[in-house]
């Protein structure tokens, strides 16, 4: 179960890895990363150089001349994206992913999000198969001057024809033909014959000249038509239902990267949030899975700040999209509250800043655990599960404290 545990959590950074940060803006030339690149290293008599040196001045003849001397550079520090053999780089190029991004992001102004990636991930390499998945096309497009030269491909066979059975639309449509006098049969008909075509909307408003009925066929706008149009509207999109005390915290929590990734988990859409009571002021909030039902308790909204209960629901939410399994073990039950500790203390320190103020309860709590979160990230601690459990520290030893019981009886 420990190794299953494991794999939950793998996929789910696999999932963080499609969605997370949005894309710096990323250098476009190489001019530019070489001044981004002379900056950083403090050599500012080096930013713009290659535009400096050329004569006549022009940003044609500086742009060539630096691909000119870094193509090597880029094959070498971006073979995972370029397809080239890679190797050693030396000078002060950024030899990563992780550090070409926090290059750009630093460079545009955004402090925020140097270093977001290692932030996120506790493992180095977790964070730069992180960035690559983000990236790769941001490279392939900055560096295709860099890229080897391809044997030409032979073109691709064209994909197979979509099953229309398949589409989203196809129940609508075809229960719009039958509500139309067609046939079960011939509502199939219609309806791969409609989706084939791309006339969904117009077939729905009864404006598609083309369907084709067989001996139903009439002209649509005609008053002998048997098949008169009856429009079948979508259903509505799922929403989580949230309570309106609680719509301001949870508006900021889905501001946050950690709340969007969250939000696009499965069941955050059917998700309930309501406000209840228990007596005891120290349980903020807590989970019914069987209701799929967050609660937030009374005592939390009177005296907290909203990044407060923001970072609450953040971990109540971790556990209505919590992609660890059913049924838990002692170990996959203290995972998942890691995993809710960590992206409550990641949406509070994004709200609040690196070394959040602690002047309640809460407060203090969610600033401690992100100093164990820091403390376990540089040890690689918090995720290393294929150690005995007496020598991880952190997080883990903290969890298990609070939660022993709870975890003993899942």
């Amino acid at each position: 179960m420990r190794r299953l545990a494991v794999a939950s959590v793998v996929s789910l950074i696999a999932s963080l890895v499609l969605v997370m940060p949005a894309a710096a803006q990323w250098p476009t030339t190489c001019v530019e990363l070489n001044d981004l690149a002379e900056a950083a290293a403090g050599r500012h008599h080096n930013v713009g150089i290659y535009q400096r040196s050329v004569s006549p001045p022009s940003l044609e003849a500086a742009e060539a001349a630096c691909q000119h001397d870094h193509r090597s550079d880029v094959q070498q520090s971006f073979a995972w994206a370029l397809g080239s053999q890679g190797g050693d780089v030396s000078g002060i190029w950024p030899t990563s992913c992780v550090e070409l991004n926090d290059l750009a992001e630093a460079a545009r102004g955004d402090p925020r999000n140097v270093g977001i990636y290692q932030r996120i991930f506790v493992h180095d390499f977790e964070a730069e198969r992180a960035c690559r998945s983000d990236h790769r096309a941001d490279v392939q497009q900055t560096f295709a001057w860099a890229a080897p030269a391809q044997a030409q491909a032979p073109a691709p066979a064209p994909p197979p024809a979509p099953d229309p059975s398949t589409n989203a639309d196809y129940p609508r449509v075809r229960d719009a033909a039958i509500a139309r006098g067609a046939s079960y049969d011939v509502a199939l008909t219609v309806a791969a014959d409609v989706i084939g075509r791309g006339t969904v909307s117009r077939f729905l408003h009864g404006t598609d000249d083309g369907v084709l009925y067989g001996r139903y066929s009439c002209e649509w706008q005609s008053n002998a038509c048997p098949l008169a149009p009856v429009y079948v509207p979508p259903p509505p999109p799922a929403e989580p239902r949230i309570a309106s005390a609680l719509r301001p915290a949870w508006d900021l929590l889905m501001s946050t990267p950690v709340g969007s990734i969250l939000r696009r988990m499965g069941g955050a859409d059917s998700v309930t949030v309501e406000v209840g009571h228990r007596p005891n002021p120290l349980v903020g909030a807590w989970y019914s899975r069987s209701l799929h039902l967050i609660v937030v308790n009374q005592s939390l909204l009177l005296g907290e700040r909203r990044s407060v209960v923001a970072s609450v629901l953040a971990h109540e939410l971790w556990h209505a999209v919590s992609p660890i399994p059913f049924p838990r073990d002692y170990t996959a039950c203290i995972a998942d509250e890691v995993w809710a500790k960590i992206v409550a203390s990641l949406v509070w320190q994004e709200l609040e800043g690196v070394w959040p103020p602690s002047s309640t309860h809460y407060e203090a709590s969610l600033t401690g655990e992100a100093d164990l979160r820091y403390e376990d990230g540089r040890r690689g601690a918090v995720l290393d599960f294929d150690t005995d459990v007496y020598d991880w520290t952190g997080m883990w030893v903290h969890v298990s404290g609070l939660y022993q019981e709870q975890c003993n009886h899942p």
